[in-house]
């Protein structure tokens, strides 16, 4: 069809010299054409040839406004429309844009995140420059960032310049609004925008992980200023970006690292660090001037050259990470000289029993003098030192004066001791005795009184006598903070302590030995303590008679803690110590050790009336048994007599102060070494001058020994298999002939008990011995 006559005019007009009347003509043409959804496609088409001639830019704004018409008629061209849009917005300058298209197009870029207008989205893309800013920190407030940051993911590159692209995002209005949010009421609102903050820092660390280190350290000055940045989001952006700088990189930044809070970066970018730039750190910090802050930094990251690593009860390592040694060496040359380090190498290193781990530790209390923030302090950590020199000269007879400065450090209210303590004592197992265990329970049951009278003695005596040559454990001065929350990690610990009292403080400084295994809060910290029990359990090293030994002193130690409280931690993990020792496997005792070992088991549970510590007890009842038991199964005669024994105490008691999970434990257990002595249990069973409870307890022990399953293993005698077939029918006959006699329990086990003979014993004996007469 022909266009009319007034539109080829139009078009005639397009080509006029004149500028204005070609801009004229543009705007009338567009104008005739017949509006509505058939006629979009040609409409924009049309629009977009004017376009390409580059020949009427003046008209650019009323295009747009055609293009906005063209869409509204036909959506499904949007994003054709949004790339024209975008074409003609890059031809107008800022100011026109400003007072002429923005309020055009505003309402579309603020609705289109919310309402899904992809076609917007990408307008806004391709108009950053115009569009970006105005149209993210417009409308609603609380949508304000995340527009910013949804717009940001979408539009940075990974191009060379990516850590400015980052700089831009972060601008001093970002950096407000965060600051707004970080200082904020903490309501439901704020809680989500700061998660959506630490969100687009986890976002940014990712985008910037192929940045070099001049870019790095760019991004890390200029975001961590007047406040730490981390802290403000929730987040380990600038943390984990120092992590990623070389030795060079490091030398630079901590050159500039002097506010309050770089200490924290320092630790939390340590062990992500090469060993040479860990090197750097530390050296560097050594030349600081002495703070607590700088005391806790340097302690935590020496913390991080140890790792450890426990399955309770089979298997404990703790070793340096690779080249935490050298890192060590490196720094402790370089603080105290060569000659110093390879005069204590030559000492510390001689000892077959100790080998390097000696070195270690001496190398971990110099460094810790270096730093400490008291000169008290300093002095006790650097007589620790010198100690050691003399620990190694006694060899393993001076392991209980190691222990006790193991102890001492522990007790402290320094977290960053744990590590390095559990490191020495673990590497020790090899060689620790049962009176270096009962060293360690014996201070988990002191009180305060008596470790004031321990640590009167101990001062005595190293005044006194000795000449000197060991004191437990030098005046270790303790500061100013307690221990951060557990829960915390060990690299941002040190911006979290309280300060502890002056009382307290003193008695710290002046304590010895094992004195000087203070409380906290009044009590000795158990848990700590307790982990040196669990991995003397848990280590392959430590002897096996060793951790057998450890049964009585945990058991007197769990009475005691329950004593207390039964719903405290420590006394739930000495008892979790004692269920440890009743799964170990493997470990033979001679008979006599056996039989005395039951027997101290049997007078300290004595009057025991918790359940679940009665329970425990028989548990290592049945444990000590097995200890007996020789490489192919059998077990001695010694060993069955004194169980034996204990169930006939238990059975013949007049004041009840053995359990009866106790008596019978090692019966349920192991009933296979019991079958040569069901005839005890036969005959105590049905005498009738025991307590009827007793007599289920034995009847419940002959029914477990009568099963098919031990008697396919071991067999019985005729004669047992008769006694049981009479001596139930004469209880039969008995209970029928007097009904209101029967004992429920005890009717129904003997049920049982014949129920189990009747499926276990061989099929010529149920015929001739269970034909029950009247």
């Amino acid at each position: 069809m022909r266009p009319s006559g007034d539109i080829l005019d139009e078009f005639y007009a397009l080509a006029d010299l004149d500028s204005k009347k070609r801009t004229d003509a543009v705007s009338r043409l567009l104008m005739k054409v017949e509006n509505g959804r058939a006629n979009a496609i040609g409409r924009h088409l049309l629009v977009s040839a004017i376009c390409r001639s580059k020949m009427y830019s003046e008209a650019n704004v009323v295009l747009l406004e055609h293009e906005l018409e063209i869409y509204r008629a036909c959506p499904s061209l949007g994003m054709s429309v949004a790339q024209q849009m975008a074409e003609l917005i890059s031809e107008i300058d800022k100011k026109t844009f400003k007072s002429q298209v923005l309020p055009l197009i505003r309402d579309y870029l603020d609705s289109a995140l919310t309402r899904s207008s992809v076609e917007f989205v990408y307008l806004a893309l391709l108009v950053k420059d115009h569009v970006i800013e105005k149209w993210c920190t417009s409308g609603d407030e609380s949508k304000v960032l995340e527009r910013i940051f949804d717009t940001a993911k979408l539009t940075l590159s990974n191009s060379s310049e990516a850590h400015k692209e980052i700089l831009v995002v972060f601008s001093p209005f970002l950096l407000k609004r965060i600051v707004q949010v970080a200082h904020g009421k903490r309501n439901a609102q704020n809680r989500i925008l700061r998660d959506k903050i630490a969100d687009f820092c986890k976002f940014v660390e990712d985008f910037l992980s192929l940045t070099e280190d001049s870019d790095l350290l760019e991004v890390i000055e200029t975001l961590d200023t007047t406040e730490n940045f981390d802290s403000l989001t929730g987040s380990n952006l600038i943390g984990h970006l120092i992590g990623r700088l070389s030795r060079e990189g490091v030398a630079k930044w901590i050159q500039t690292a002097g506010k309050p809070w770089s200490f924290g970066h320092i630790c939390t970018a340590f062990p992500h660090w090469s060993n040479d730039a860990k090197v750097e750190a530390l050296s560097a910090l050594l030349h600081r001037a002495k703070s607590e802050q700088l005391q806790y930094a340097v302690g935590n990251c020496i913390s991080c050259l140890f790792k450890m690593k426990v399955r309770a009860g089979a298997f404990v390592s703790a070793s340096l990470v690779e080249g935490g040694e050298d890192v060590l060496r490196q720094v402790v040359t370089t603080a105290f000289g060569k000659h110093v380090v390879k005069s204590a190498m030559k000492k510390l290193d001689g000892s077959v029993c100790y080998k390097g781990t000696l070195m270690v530790f001496w190398m971990c209390l110099n460094l810790w003098s270096k730093v400490a923030s008291s000169n008290q302090m300093s002095r006790g950590y650097y007589n620790n030192a010198e100690e050691l020199l003399m620990v190694v000269e006694g060899g393993e007879e001076s392991l209980t004066v190691l222990l006790d400065q193991l102890m001492a450090l522990l007790s402290q209210p320094l977290k960053y001791h744990r590590t390095v303590v559990y490191y020495v004592f673990v590497h020790l197992l090899e060689y620790i005795k049962d009176e270096h265990i009962a060293h360690i329970i014996q201070t988990l049951m002191m009180n305060d009184d008596e470790l004031v009278e321990e640590q009167e003695s101990d001062a005595n005596s190293s005044s006194n006598g000795d000449n000197g040559k060991f004191i437990h454990i030098q005046n270790l001065s303790i500061c100013v903070d307690e221990h951060a929350d557990d829960k915390g990690s060990e690299s941002d610990s040190f911006g979290n302590d309280e300060a502890m009292d002056c009382e307290t403080i003193d008695r710290l400084e002046t304590s010895l030995g094992s004195a000087a295994v203070k409380r906290k809060g009044g009590t000795v910290d158990e848990e700590e303590l307790a982990d040196l029990l669990l991995f003397a359990l848990s280590s392959l090293s430590t002897p096996a008679s060793v951790k057998v030994h450890m049964i009585i002193p945990l058991l007197k130690l769990a009475k005691l803690q329950l004593k207390q409280s039964s719903e405290c931690d420590n006394y739930r993990k000495t008892m979790s110590l004692l269920k440890i020792i009743s799964h170990l496997k493997k470990i033979h005792l001679a008979d006599e050790e056996v039989v005395s070992l039951l027997d101290q088991l049997v007078q300290e549970c004595i009057g025991i009336s918790n359940p679940i510590l009665a329970s425990v007890a028989a548990t290592l009842s049945s444990f000590i048994f097995s200890l007996g038991m020789s490489s192919d199964g059998v077990h001695p005669e010694t060993v069955l007599s004194a169980f034996i024994g204990l169930f006939e105490r238990f059975m013949t008691q007049e004041d009840g102060l053995i359990g009866s999970d106790l008596a019978v434990a090692a019966v349920v257990k192991h009933p296979e070494a019991f079958v040569s002595k069901s005839k005890v249990f036969l005959k105590a069973a049905f005498n009738e001058n025991y307590r009827i409870f007793r007599r289920t307890a034995a009847l419940m022990c002959l029914s477990t020994i009568m099963s098919r399953k031990v008697l396919q293993k071991v067999p019985v005698e005729k004669s047992v298999v008769k006694g049981i077939a009479k001596l139930s029918s004469q209880y039969f006959v008995a209970s029928l002939a007097q009904p209101e006699t029967i004992k429920p329990r005890f009717f129904a086990s003997v049920l049982k008990l014949l129920v189990s003979v009747a499926s276990g014993v061989p099929g010529e004996y149920k015929v001739r011995f269970f034909f029950l007469k009247d």
